[in-house]
């Protein structure tokens, strides 16, 4: 497949072997699910570094292949990278007792003073933890402006606007703002175009 930038967008912020894992890979799959599928396959088979395994996680959640996290966690739950990610998943499959579990996960990371991609990470699936019961529960402020803050801080950072207008956009849904949504859709739109997120484009 060719090179795809809902892929390569966290070049900037891994090592190089973590990159030339990831561009293997993707030389030999024919397309995005066969990328995750082989990377899956890969994890799995072998004893993978933590930011490999953590980078299938993020790929296969996106493309919504729950049967390769489900295997990965059970290899790998208990690393601490892996388990906001681990728990936050499975929450997809109705495992609801989870969500305090990702925000215990992530703040332990969180704790460790992680690089900047990595800590953005980590308050983003807070985030969406608290957004999936949004309005029953509510994301903490301070959560979206460590997001907000974060992201502008570094514009390679700025791909991760996609996802955060697609949930502000589900959020004005709910709260019956449909000029909000239209715009959360069309920032979102607008980010994965420039980054060459074609993968998210095609969600939004």
């Amino acid at each position: 497949m060719d090179s795809l930038g809902t892929i390569t967008v966290h070049f900037p912020f891994i090592d190089e072997e973590t990159r030339i894992i990831l561009e293997s890979v993707m030389g030999e799959a024919s397309d995005y699910a066969d990328f995750v599928l082989k990377l899956g396959e890969l994890v799995i088979g072998t004893d993978s570094s933590d930011l490999v395994v953590y980078l299938t996680i993020y790929h296969s959640a996106l493309a919504m292949n729950f049967e390769i996290i489900n295997k990965i966690k059970e290899k790998y739950l208990g690393r601490p990278i892996l388990d906001p990610q681990l728990y936050f998943y499975s929450t997809h499959q109705i495992n609801n007792e989870d969500l305090d579990k990702v925000h215990e996960a992530s703040d332990a990371v969180l704790a460790t003073k992680p690089e900047d991609w990595l800590a953005l990470e980590m308050h983003f699936l807070k985030f969406e933890a608290s957004m999936r019961n949004y309005p029953t529960t509510i994301y903490e402020t301070s959560t979206l402006e460590s997001i907000i803050t974060l992201t502008e801080s570094d514009s390679r950072l700025g791909f991760n606007e996609a996802p955060l207008n697609d949930y502000m956009s589900r959020r004005a849904t709910v709260d019956g703002n449909t000029e909000g949504r239209i715009q959360c859709i069309d920032k979102g739109i607008q980010t994965s175009k420039e980054f060459d997120d074609k993968v998210r484009l095609v969600i939004s």
